[in-house]
């Protein structure tokens, strides 16, 4: 189901660009919620880089999609079985395309977004402290991540500046994963994502 989600917003987007391009750039805080409590949000090291683009559908009504780089940070800490906790600290990159209605407000530099994202897995690492060579454990990822994961979104944006050919809003927006992304083997426990982001749009004025 979530591969049909993905071509169809893949095939979206790409039209979409054929027709405006606005970057975007953010940072963001990652703060998963996790039954087994083992996994904690991190320290807000996260960022997102990329282009959006808006297919008019009424005069102050749109439909936003695109492609984003996304990274995604967790930290938490493992029991190794020799009374030894391990803390870790896991970086997971993402495509993003999200599909959003987008709704500005009349008379106002406001708007508001909403929608479905879906986020395609690019790369996953981690790094343990203390290491494990160090306590003569072998190397082995901390939480095997699935490799897509499907999650709403829900965003404010303000218009800062509109140049002749160019504006720029400044946004807020949050993240809330629908599926568990948990794919440790043997794992009972179920993570989902939830992001706070700030980030800054431009957008060409053709």
């Amino acid at each position: 189901m979530k591969k049909i989600v993905f071509i169809f917003l893949f095939l979206i987007s790409f039209q979409a660009f054929s027709m405006n391009l606005s970057p975007i750039i953010g940072g963001q805080q990652n703060s998963p919620s996790n039954d087994k409590m083992n996994y904690q949000g991190s320290s807000g090291q996260g960022m997102r880089l990329g282009a959006l683009s808006h297919i008019e559908l009424a005069p102050s009504l749109s439909l936003r999609t695109g492609f984003i780089w996304n990274q995604r940070n967790f930290s938490g800490s493992v029991d190794t079985g020799f009374n030894i906790r391990l803390e870790y600290a896991q970086k997971v990159t993402y495509l993003d395309i999200p599909l959003n209605v987008e709704y500005k407000i009349p008379s106002i530099d406001l708007y508001v977004f909403g929608g479905l994202l879906y986020a395609a897995k690019l790369s996953d690492s981690y790094e343990y402290s203390p290491s494990l060579a160090s306590i003569g454990l072998a190397e082995t990822n901390p939480h095997q991540l699935s490799k897509s994961d499907m999650l709403i979104n829900l965003g404010l944006g303000y218009m800062l500046w509109n140049f002749e050919s160019f504006k720029v809003s400044g946004e807020i927006e949050y993240h809330h994963g629908l599926t568990n992304i948990n794919a440790t083997s043997g794992a009972t426990g179920t993570v989902n994502q939830r992001t706070t982001i700030i980030s800054i749009l431009g957008t060409f004025l053709f």
